[in-house]
């Protein structure tokens, strides 16, 4: 939020006025609420959670990251609760592509800390992070996915395709992950 995600935006910028930036000074880089929270294994997940956003963040920045606060914003709004939204909602594809990639980042880093079977964080959401996850233990890693999480992918089709782009070895493999799990 300091970096100016949606605080740089018109519509906000305008109601913000000549004080945007003393709000963005103000803003931390990074929001964890503990709300459900109890210990530190949940604490622990949740900020590996986050970590990862901001790590997606890092590569891609406000213009792809100001479509995802918005459609997060509208589904909120929508619904009352923090949702992930519909999938076939206009500005869905950034939710299924940051939250797959959150998600996937979170289970296999418990998973690495805490063992006992496989983590399944995000397992029951319409975007299946664990695509990711198969991959991963098929050898197409989340250093190898990070690679293809640039600006324009922007839905899981296009990761699909940027993953392939970066893998054409693995193509099979990666059209069988994401086939798997529609």
């Amino acid at each position: 939020m300091q970096h100016g995600c949606l605080i740089d935006q018109t519509l906000v910028g305008e109601w913000l006025g000549q004080y945007s930036f003393l709000v963005k000074m103000f803003l931390p880089d990074l929001v964890i609420g503990l709300k459900g929270c109890s210990d530190c294994r949940s604490i622990y997940s949740l900020v590996l959670h986050e970590c990862a956003h901001a790590s997606h963040y890092t590569k891609v920045g406000n213009a792809y990251w100001d479509p995802l606060a918005e459609y997060m914003l509208r589904s909120f709004i929508s619904t009352g609760s923090m949702s992930y939204g519909n999938p076939q909602d206009e500005g869905s594809g950034y939710v299924a592509v940051a939250e797959m990639w959150a998600y996937s980042v979170q289970n296999a880093l418990m998973e690495r800390r805490y063992g006992g079977g496989t983590a399944a964080y995000g397992y029951s959401y319409w975007f299946h992070p664990q695509v990711l996850t198969w991959l991963d233990e098929r050898g197409i890693t989340r250093f190898k996915v990070f690679k293809a999480l640039d600006a324009e992918v922007t839905d899981r089709e296009t990761l699909r395709e940027r993953i392939i782009y970066y893998y054409p070895e693995y193509k099979s493999l990666i059209n069988q992950a994401f086939s798997r799990y529609e």
